[in-house]
C-alpha cells in the first residue's frame, strides 16, 4: 500500500461536489466533508511544524484528536 499526499487526497475530494451536482444530487455537509476539513488542518500543522513550531493535537470527525506525528506516519512525506 501505497500512502498519499495530504494534496492528492484533497484533490479527490474537492471533485465530490461538482461530480454529485452533474448527477443531479443536491451535496449536503457530512462526514467526507468533515474530513476534508480535518486533512486541511493536517496539512497546515504539518507545515508548521515542518517551520519548526511545536506540533499541536488536530480534531477528528467523531474521534479523538490525532497528534501530527501520527498524521505523518499515516501519510508519508508531503
Amino acid at each position: 500500500m501505497q500512502p498519499l499526499r495530504f494534496d492528492e487526497i484533497l484533490d479527490s475530494l474537492d471533485k465530490l461536489d461538482p461530480w454529485l451536482i452533474s448527477l443531479g444530487i443536491q451535496p449536503k455537509t457530512d462526514r467526507w466533508h468533515q474530513a476534508a476539513k480535518t486533512i486541511r488542518a493536517a496539512k497546515e500543522q504539518r507545515e508548521r511544524v515542518e517551520r519548526g513550531e511545536a506540533p499541536s493535537t488536530i480534531r477528528n470527525y467523531g474521534q479523538p484528536p490525532l497528534s501530527c506525528a501520527t498524521l505523518y506516519t499515516m501519510s508519508g512525506p508531503s
